[in-house]
């Protein structure tokens, strides 16, 4: 299996931190969502993380800030 990047490695605090996957579910069944939902909605999440290239969260963020990504949400939103 491949290895994870350094910047999700190297903190101390996590191993005793539930994974993102695990936290997801945790608070679907905390919402009494059905299994279904929370089927499709890993799933969702299991895609999105694959088509990012497995990038760290805060690296994608850089990535949307320096490409201006934010805006072609608005431009989107002013053709309604």
């Amino acid at each position: 299996m491949g290895q994870a990047p350094d910047s999700l490695r190297d903190s101390s605090n996590a191993c005793n931190a539930p994974r993102l996957l695990d936290q997801v579910r945790a608070t679907i069944r905390g919402k009494h969502y059905s299994r279904r939902t929370e089927k499709t909605y890993i799933r969702w999440i299991k895609r999105f993380i694959c088509f990012t290239g497995k990038r760290d969260p805060a690296e994608l963020g850089r990535i949307a800030a320096a490409t201006g990504a934010g805006g072609a949400v608005g431009k989107v939103e002013d053709k309604k």
